[in-house]
């Protein structure tokens, strides 16, 4: 069971991510802005964050780029609604990318994934001690 911050305006999405990774487990808060992430985060130690990257206010590249910089190991999925997003997300710190829309296989397989990334290891290298 992992506690999973999402980053999501669109009430939709919210209440699709509340329900497939609360009903894996999951302990699952939700905030609309970026803003609101940031600070989230700044007071509890969530063990994943799914950001959207179309957000009001600050975009999800601008938040990722923030969490990162706060902290190099915190566990970041970034998602898109837009095609051709991937390497900007990557490249601003996220650890992953979901396309959206969401297939709850793939969903949850990429929540598995990034709950498992050991970003000191993957930064060495592999094979690395």
């Amino acid at each position: 069971m992992a506690q999973i911050l999402v980053i999501e305006d669109e009430l939709g999405i919210q209440k699709l991510l509340e329900e497939v990774l609360g009903s894996a487990g999951h302990v699952v808060e939700v905030v609309t802005t970026g803003e609101e992430g940031l600070t989230y985060c700044l007071s509890a130690s969530p063990d994943l964050v799914m950001v959207d990257t179309n957000l009001p206010g600050m975009s999800g590249f601008e938040v990722t780029d923030r969490l990162r910089r706060k902290d190099k190991d915190l566990r970041i999925i970034a998602c898109a609604g837009t095609y051709g997003l991937e390497q900007r997300t990557l490249d601003c710190g996220a650890d992953l990318f979901l396309q959206k829309p969401y297939h709850v296989k793939g969903l949850l397989e990429t929540v598995e994934v990034a709950l498992g990334i050991n970003r000191e290891s993957t930064e060495k290298g592999p094979g690395a001690p």
